[in-house]
């Protein structure tokens, strides 16, 4: 992949996010609402995606609890932005019912079974 498209790849989680809060604010209050977990204070991964963030001093943010990054605190929206940013494998927010497929972060009722897990079940 070029530097361009490299650039681009990790500018596109960012601009959908801001697309969302300001062209579709009941979105972004349906989907926080439903959210659940938490920050997985994993040092910073999804803070460093698109760029290095001042504020985040040894892996923790120093300004997330004042409120005052909006865009910041809205993350992750939804599932697609979990995957778009490339934190699937340690983040620890999740939606009921609509889980990422073996990312370990997510909570077992929020990953979909497999054909084998359902037939064990039923057994």
């Amino acid at each position: 992949m070029t530097l361009i498209g490299k650039f681009l790849q990790m500018l596109y989680p960012s601009l959908r996010r801001r697309y969302f809060y300001y062209c579709r604010k009941a979105y972004i209050a349906q989907r926080l609402a439903t959210r659940q977990g938490g920050c997985a204070g994993c040092g910073g991964q999804c803070c460093q995606r698109t760029r290095k963030c001042p504020f985040l001093k040894e892996g923790l943010c120093s300004r997330y609890e004042r409120g005052i990054f909006r865009f910041c605190k809205i993350f992750p929206i939804d599932p697609q932005d979990i995957i778009l940013s490339g934190v699937a494998d340690v983040c620890r927010y999740y939606w009921e019912g609509e889980g990422i497929a073996g990312a370990p972060g997510q909570k077992e009722a929020a990953r979909p079974k497999t054909e084998m897990e359902k037939s064990e079940q039923q057994a």
